[in-house]
């Protein structure tokens, strides 16, 4: 069907500026809900004196605060896995993706480490001067980092993209029943069981089930991600109706929140979803993702907004962690808990980067650098 060219955005740029603003959203969402509420270790009594209605805000905060890795990744199979990787374009990719995305990290890295020095509890003023400036030096090599949590992300993706054009040649060059194979292979490991593993956690039974052929063996469950982006963004689910689409997305999370809320009443601390592996949140993801896709978007202030935020995602990745940590501290001296807590630090986090970008933007070095805006 012919689309009104003035008045219908083009789908690709509209629905991937909309996926990347949620996708922010959901990150903030995620370091706001760990900081909130017990995650990890001994969630059960906390479950256990919380009001029910707390639970499941807790609930369905935790389960959308893990959409955001997902989605980041399923753009950057959209956008980078369907080029034509030759001798130049690889050049250009190394110099202009992955070579800067290393330099602004250890940018970050290097803010991120004497930000952390003004804590109570920092390397400066619990070991003192040389044993700060030995540490700064291996946290820009990657060893032992003493930096924000969120850069974990930094360090996988920069050894992601080194593989991007290996999986770009492989992808046009070898049958797509071929690629679904490894990736099914690598998924029994790294998703498949650990959903299965949760199961055991929500019964309380204790059991856990591996599996001799380890993702890390062929391709990490992240790598999953980005090539079902690529495989959705290349018409991989055209024929399913839509109706069937938004039906899986809402089976799946249902099965999540059963599963999650389960798991957050067992005694058995299972930390389910850990470094997204879990082939029940792969299916509601990918399932929204391509709805996303699907969308007819105006142009309008509504959109513009998606643009604009879009654009200054990065900013907001690495400012929000920081802002987010200093008011922790703050709202902890406050006991101020649970939703209160996760409303206040993810509210103020997004909005003083958005602050701060919206002032510092126009200075070269940080828009090329810190926010990489284009």
């Amino acid at each position: 069907m012919a689309r009104n060219t003035e008045t219908i955005t083009t789908s690709r740029k509209a629905y991937l500026d909309i996926a990347r603003t949620f996708a922010i959203i959901f990150v903030i969402m995620n370091h706001a809900v760990n900081r909130s509420f017990i995650i990890t270790g001994g969630y059960q009594v906390e479950y256990q004196i919380l009001p029910w209605y707390y639970n499941v805000f807790k609930t369905v905060a935790y389960i959308f605060s893990r959409v955001g890795v997902p989605f980041f990744l399923y753009i950057s199979g959209a956008l980078l896995l369907g080029r034509d990787y030759d001798r130049e374009y690889l050049r250009r990719f190394f110099r202009n993706n992955w070579l800067r995305l290393f330099i602004t990290t250890e940018i970050w890295l290097a803010i991120m480490f004497w930000y952390k020095q003004w804590f109570p509890d920092s390397i400066l003023r619990i070991y003192g001067v040389r044993e700060c400036i030995s540490r700064f030096f291996k946290t820009l090599l990657f060893i032992d980092p003493v930096s924000m949590g969120s850069m974990w992300y930094m360090y996988m993706i920069l050894c992601l993209y080194l593989i991007i054009p290996v999986f770009a040649v492989a992808l046009k060059r070898l049958d797509r029943r071929y690629i679904l194979l490894i990736m099914l292979v690598a998924a029994n490991s790294s998703m498949i069981l650990y959903d299965i593993n949760g199961l055991s956690a929500a019964r309380e039974e204790g059991t856990v089930i591996t599996s001799s052929l380890d993702a890390y063996y062929s391709i990490s469950h992240y790598a999953i991600y980005m090539i079902l982006g690529y495989m959705i963004e290349d018409g991989l689910l055209d024929r399913v109706h839509t109706l069937v689409v938004a039906g899986v997305s809402v089976v799946f999370f249902s099965l999540i929140f059963l599963l999650q809320y389960r798991i957050f009443a067992s005694s058995w601390d299972y930390y389910y979803m850990d470094s997204y592996r879990s082939m029940l949140l792969l299916l509601f993801t990918a399932s929204v993702f391509e709805l996303l896709r699907r969308g007819r978007y105006r142009e309008g202030p509504l959109m513009r907004v998606f643009s604009d935020m879009s654009s200054i995602f990065f900013g907001i990745y690495f400012l929000h962690i920081c802002i987010m940590e200093w008011l922790n501290l703050r709202l902890t001296e406050m006991n101020i808990i649970y939703i209160r807590r996760f409303m206040i630090l993810a509210g103020a986090s997004l909005v003083g980067s958005i602050i701060i970008i919206a002032i510092t933007k126009y200075i070269p070095f940080c828009r090329k650098w810190l926010y990489r805006m284009k």
